[in-house]
């Protein structure tokens, strides 16, 4: 079967994606690189954007992706207007950092550059949890 779009952004539109929607099942490859484009291109709405970074971490434990493109989606949300996804972007990336030193060994580094876009949602305001975990596990 094919990779269905449109069923799988309806899967992203409910509440919270925590299960494995019958695309990612099928087609975790197609369902990667279309969350990636659809990231990059802007054109999810707070609700996808939230559970496709979600999706994409759990995809990653598949070996599905790059870390560092999923990083670089993280980093990108953490300029969206919306305090909420924000703060999810925050919370996924110290998740998703921490797992792959704890468990994988992986050190992931970050750029200068890139630890200013962290600084700059910290600026423009993120929840208590994400607040908790940049002074906790970044220091900043």
């Amino acid at each position: 079967m094919a990779f269905d779009a449109e069923s799988f952004l309806h899967g992203l539109d409910t509440k919270e994606s925590r299960d494995w929607l019958p695309e990612m099942k099928r087609e975790y490859h197609a369902c990667y690189d279309f969350l990636i484009k659809e990231i990059n291109e802007e054109k999810l709405n707070k609700r996808q954007l939230k559970n496709a970074l979600r999706i994409l971490i759990h995809l990653n434990f598949w070996e599905v992706g790059s870390d560092q493109e999923i990083i670089d989606a993280m980093l990108k949300t953490t300029k969206h207007p919306g305090k909420g996804v924000r703060s999810i972007a925050i919370s996924l990336m110290t998740g998703f950092v921490w797992f792959k030193k704890e468990a994988k060994g992986f050190s992931i580094k970050f750029s200068d550059a890139q630890i200013g876009l962290i600084k700059e949602a910290k600026n423009k305001g993120l929840n208590s949890v994400a607040e908790k975990q940049l002074r906790d596990r970044w220091k900043i």
